[in-house]
């Protein structure tokens, strides 16, 4: 049964790349920028950055695997990786049923595959190194798990903080000592990463929610299993960590505190614990209602189903990914981006400095006022502007934004190179 889900897990996880190779989301290309910088970290993302990951990439690179290439492996990869950490420390503390209802959960989950989609590998990884943190603790291996704690602030900062705060509520000491090693992990750049990570977390309302669904969103989708998660809380001593778990991240999201948005991936883990819990309570209890278990898990799978369908394509379409990777400039050409998504692509598949508004390192030549004329000024003023900027300069606009930009296809002073990317040329 365990090889069966776990099959259907990795399908399903598959789907999107059937027709289209193409990485779901747009962090993909803050992947690949990062792998091919690294270990030289542009400032802009030296903010909470965790380094676990490109540790673990970087020499394939310098062995001369292409950056691209590893970009699914390792997003299948680490979704595997959840998959058998939640089986493992399930089975450990209860029992192997109650562990394979909790992977089904993880398979049927709309957040966890919404996750996935997104491309957060380096949080997902977190999120399995954190489970065994939190299992070592429950067994009182003081050891095992200040070693997976230390590793879970290693590869994702903000996982290891929801860490932090649950030892904190389970075992005052091992907390200490936690964010000790944490800290001395992080203590070369503690002014640039750490301090302005830290600043706004106890913030209420933030604005830094993080991308992911709203919250009536995230908690609809939960709908399958949220009412198990609740009948399952019980308070059984080695359960006590994934208890304070759900509690914190709960309030965390409830009150809306930093990150907020993401965190409720981190919410998401210990419902499914529980649900898995309470599932299998309610199996033994009403055995003899062998339909409505069917009916469930086939509801489940239908459910998960019609999601990835509906929801999973890449964000990208083929032929714009192809112009993207074709682009080719003078060597120290820049490109304007209109489009945050459009920035990740650009930074990850071309070999130029992107300009992109609120994003990235070079989003330092206009003030938001600026911005917002260059999008709604006639072709004199946007011509003003973009003089401003470092020469020679190459406009991409997708195409939601090509009726925004009507004077492009018009004006002498941009001269189409391709059907999406134009060159300035009115210095």
């Amino acid at each position: 049964m365990l090889i069966l889900i776990l099959v259907g897990f990795i399908l399903l996880r598959f789907i999107p790349y059937l027709f289209w190779p193409v990485p779901t989301g747009y962090d993909a290309g803050i992947y690949l920028f990062l792998f091919k910088t690294f270990p030289q970290i542009p400032q802009w993302q030296k903010l909470g950055f965790s380094p676990g990951l490109f540790y673990l990439t970087w020499p394939l690179t310098k062995l001369g695997f292409p950056a691209e290439a590893i970009l699914v492996p390792l997003q299948i990869a680490a979704e595997v990786f959840l998959f058998g950490c939640l089986y493992w420390v399930v089975k450990k503390l209860i029992d192997k049923k109650t562990a394979l209802l909790a992977v089904f959960l993880l398979t049927v989950s709309a957040v966890q595959y919404r996750t996935f989609w997104y491309f957060y590998v380096k949080n997902v990884l977190a999120l399995g190194l954190m489970i065994l943190a939190l299992y070592w603790l429950s067994q009182k291996k003081t050891v095992k798990a200040l070693v997976f704690s230390l590793l879970t602030a290693i590869f994702h900062l903000p996982t290891f903080l929801m860490l932090f705060l649950i030892m904190l509520l389970s075992n005052f000491k091992i907390a200490g000592l936690t964010v000790l090693l944490g800290g001395l992990v992080y203590l070369s750049d503690w002014q640039l990463a750490i301090k302005p990570f830290l600043l706004p977390l106890l913030k209420i309302n933030s604005n830094s929610g993080g991308s992911f669904y709203n919250l009536p969103v995230s908690f609809l989708l939960t709908a399958l299993y949220l009412p198990l998660a609740i009948y399952g809380l019980k308070k059984k001593s080695n359960l006590r960590p994934f208890l304070a778990g759900a509690v914190i991240t709960l309030v965390w999201v409830v009150m809306r505190l930093f990150f907020y948005s993401r965190f409720f991936i981190t919410l998401n883990i210990f419902l499914i614990f529980w649900a898995a819990i309470g599932l299998k309570q309610l199996m033994d209890k009403y055995k003899q209602h062998l339909d409505l278990w069917q009916f469930y898990f086939a509801a489940g799978i239908v459910f998960i189903a019609a999601f990835i369908f509906k929801t999973g394509q890449p964000l990208i379409n083929r032929q714009l990914f192809k112009e993207i990777k074709a682009f080719k400039a003078e060597p120290k050409a820049v490109v304007l981006s209109t489009g945050k998504a459009d920035a990740a692509w650009l930074m990850g598949w071309t070999d130029y400095p992107v300009i992109a508004w609120n994003y990235g390192g070079e989003d330092k030549y206009w003030a938001d006022e600026e911005w917002n004329q260059f999008f709604s000024s006639d072709t004199w003023q946007k011509a003003e502007l973009l003089k401003k900027l470092p020469q020679p300069i190459y406009i991409f606009i997708n195409d939601q934004n090509l009726v925004k930009f009507p004077e492009m296809q018009d004006s002498t002073c941009f001269e189409p190179k391709s059907l999406h990317f134009y060159k300035f040329s009115c210095i």
